[in-house]
């Protein structure tokens, strides 16, 4: 089944590859007093890459920071994090030995120094995920080094004191090459591995903030379960969520959910050839909904931006990438502010480096109904179209504020239309609420004699008129035909509610030969 797409991103920045002023390839970004904070892994003044800022509109694009590349600089940063106005980072490499950097510097560029020089094993190196922190010290994961050459978790104080390493990965039985952010839960870190384990398709892994207490959490197996997480994990109402790069029902992918000491491991969707394929970037989590990035497919063929809700119902891809037009393989992690996601698209858009895109998750109305005039008692239906992040409720409005029983759809149809006004519709999700135009529905005024006789006895000629309740009818009569300047009104009448009119014209045939009538609505 066709995947419907939810929204359209806004472009804030498109990157331009291989201009020295600019950055290329996108690797993520962060939120920080209202500001978007990220890194590029290539472009900037020496092409190994830079630090920028941007507002949330797209506006007063700075670059923070060129990496300059080895020996004195790193190059090729991962997504930053800020903490009381300071940037700290990876770089994936770089550095005195080649195999990457721990960096800090102010949010306003001044005072850039490289932490830690990632060395020859045993040290960690190639660290390809961002940092995390409790307020005093930095967490992070390397793909490579450690004793067995196969990854590491990592601690280091915020001024780059007491760097160690807290575990050597060994492939198996507890996992290989760490791709993800960590996830700190108290003093407990959580994060995955993209390989090794018992299956040799990765792990989930926990240890304490101290080293201590290192266990498997969960090893992926084979389809149909997920496998393979570039992503770390993300916790939310006391449980483990994530992605599998592969895996799933159509091994294209799968998001999964267990409890923290790995039971209940439940595959809560598997992605199709026409949803997605290939999600890499950690799920983030709201108000009961997970958001995420694929980087392969959707019908732009360029991945996708995703919603389900955390038991697997209500999934929707809210962005289609189609490269050229709104960049291509998002893979870095989404981060929120108010109503709107924010993220990065990692090549394409129309400078060929990658995109910067935001994602209004409150509705909006794609299609505004029409009003019009009909015919009292004719069918109308009013049409109105919204997109948003899912569920949206829908209800229809008469009269700006009163609302129409049984009318929750984005279609309301009247068989038998006699109410005219203004009609809109108010659409309502978790981000908040919109209500369409008023459509201004005009009903006709459209008279008819439902019985009308002569009394032989007096003479008179007696009418039963209907018509819509507040129409303003007359009848008018004349004896000349001929003449259209003889017409003259005998009465006039504002029509009641559910009442029909009667009127007697006593000054018939004892005072004229003959006599015609006619009736309006002035």
């Amino acid at each position: 089944m066709p995947v419907a797409q939810a929204q359209v991103g806004t472009i804030l920045r498109d990157f331009v590859g291989g201009n020295p002023v600019d950055g290329s390839l996108p690797s993520g970004i962060t939120l920080d007093n209202g500001l978007l904070f990220g890194a590029t892994i290539q472009g900037g003044a020496f092409s190994s890459g830079l630090l920028f800022v941007i507002g949330t509109s797209g506006s007063n694009f700075t670059v923070i920071h060129d990496f300059a590349g080895p020996p004195a600089d790193g190059a090729s940063p991962n997504e930053p994090l800020v903490f009381n106005g300071t940037i700290f980072g990876t770089t994936y490499v770089g550095g005195t030995d080649g195999f990457g950097t721990i960096f800090k510097v102010a949010t306003n560029g001044t005072g850039y120094t490289v932490l830690r020089n990632f060395t020859n094993i045993p040290d960690a190196q190639y660290p390809v995920a961002g940092l995390i922190s409790d307020g005093a010290t930095l967490y992070g994961t390397s793909l490579d080094g450690g004793s067995d050459g196969v990854g590491t978790v990592f601690k280091i104080d915020m001024d780059g004191a007491n760097f160690s390493i807290l575990h050597h990965f060994t492939n198996n039985p507890d996992g290989a090459m760490p791709q993800g952010q960590l996830w700190l839960d108290g003093a407990t870190l959580y994060g995955t591995t993209a390989s090794g384990g018992n299956n040799n398709l990765g792990t989930i892994f926990k240890l304490n903030t101290n080293g201590g207490d290192y266990s498997v959490v969960f090893n992926f197996s084979n389809t149909p379960s997920a496998k393979t997480p570039f992503a770390g994990p993300t916790l939310a109402g006391g449980l483990i969520y994530g992605v599998g790069t592969a895996g799933g029902t159509d091994n294209l992918g799968a998001v999964f959910c267990l409890a923290t000491n790995g039971a209940g491991f439940t595959v809560i969707h598997s992605f199709t050839n026409s949803e997605s394929q290939s999600p890499q970037g950690a799920l983030v989590e709201s108000n009961g909904i997970l958001y995420g990035t694929s980087v392969a497919r959707g019908t732009g063929l360029s991945g996708t931006v995703f919603q389900l809700a955390t038991n697997g119902a209500d999934f929707l891809v809210l962005q289609n990438f189609t490269n050229a037009t709104t960049g291509a393989n998002p893979k870095g992690p989404l981060v929120f502010n108010g109503n709107t996601l924010f993220g990065t698209a990692n090549t394409g858009g129309s400078g060929g480096g990658g995109a910067l895109f935001s994602l209004q998750l409150s509705p909006v109305i794609t299609l505004q109904p029409q009003g019009g005039t009909i015919t009292n008692g004719d069918s109308v239906t009013f049409i109105s179209a919204a997109t948003g992040a899912t569920p949206l409720g829908y209800q229809w409005l008469f009269s700006t504020n009163i609302l129409i029983s049984d009318a929750t759809n984005a279609t309301l149809a009247f068989a038998n239309a006699n109410l005219p006004g203004v009609y809109s519709m108010k659409v309502t999700n978790n981000f908040g609420s919109v209500t369409s135009s008023f459509a201004l529905l005009t009903i006709s005024s459209q008279p008819l004699l439902l019985s009308s006789g002569f009394d032989l006895l007096s003479g008179s000629y007696s009418f039963t008129f209907v018509d819509i309740a507040g129409s303003t009818n007359r009848l008018w009569a004349t004896t000349n035909l001929a003449d259209s300047s003889a017409w003259y009104a005998i009465a006039t009448n504002v029509m009641a509610t559910n009442a029909p009119w009667f009127y007697t014209d006593a000054n018939t045939a004892r005072t004229n030969d003959y006599r015609f009538y006619r009736f309006s609505t002035p």
